[in-house]
């Protein structure tokens, strides 16, 4: 779509140029076609603006007028709305009240996204003192952060025992995610994990679902939003724009 419309601006622009040109030789014989000459002459700079908006190049001169600011910001609201889509889950299986245990990578509790998912699962009734927050791993400064293992999971898990509810905004391990017990045997005593990404192999994940501890786990959509300066008002519609949720229920686009 922004293809199509980048096209019709630049036919818009060769044609206002042409018609500028004609205008300007005819000017002496014609001085009505002045007034033409300048409306042409708006049209032209008005979706030459738009042309260099849209393919990006007034940013990389440094003229966003705010349009960087509001696509992190969006990407952070984006980001976030996994978790009002997540305390729905929650709510459905009566696990809204218990605590919860979110593990993350090193380094991303300080992002705007890490902030805005937090500030989303408490808007919808967790309380703070529920909300137990720990890295998979710390790396050591200056050091390359070493690669997620199920290993790692299971012991932030293991070592927050009271912590009913696992949400990973780690995602899963790449290469041994089979090894995590929440995919394996299910055991109503046991953990239930939610998984953000990156999402294991999709036959692991669906097993993991349907005879493991899998509660949910929320992966991108096939048709993901690019760049958003603007959101809708409603989460679960924000969530649309580049999520989907897979659950015990099924796959859905909630």
């Amino acid at each position: 779509m922004s293809l199509i419309i980048n096209i019709l601006l630049a036919v818009v622009m060769i044609g206002g140029l042409i018609g500028m040109l004609v205008c300007q030789k005819k000017q002496r014989t014609n001085p009505q076609l002045k007034p033409v000459a300048l409306l042409l002459f708006v049209a032209v700079a008005i979706c030459g603006g738009f042309f260099l908006h849209n393919t990006g190049m007034l940013r990389e001169w440094g003229l966003d007028f705010g349009f960087n600011e509001q696509v992190l910001n969006a990407d952070a609201a984006i980001y976030g709305s996994q978790a009002a889509v997540i305390a729905d889950v929650l709510h459905e299986n009566n696990l809204l009240p218990e605590k919860i245990l979110l593990i993350y990578s090193d380094g991303f509790e300080t992002t705007a996204e890490f902030a805005e998912f937090k500030n989303q699962l408490l808007a919808a009734g967790i309380h703070e003192t529920d909300l137990v927050c720990v890295p998979a791993f710390e790396a050591p400064e200056g050091s390359q952060p070493p690669q997620l293992t199920a290993q790692m999971l299971e012991k932030a898990a293991a070592g927050n025992k009271e912590c009913k509810v696992v949400i990973s905004a780690a995602g899963s391990p790449s290469f041994d995610a089979m090894q995590l017990s929440c995919f394996k045997r299910r055991s109503d005593r046991a953990q239930q994990w939610i998984f953000l990404e990156p999402l294991p192999v999709s036959n692991l994940l669906q097993h993991g679902l349907q005879n493991g501890n899998v509660l949910a786990a929320c992966g991108f959509n096939r048709n993901p939003a690019g760049e958003i300066g603007s959101l809708p008002e409603d989460q679960k519609e924000i969530f649309e724009l580049r999520y989907m949720l897979y659950s015990r229920d099924g796959q859905t686009g909630r």
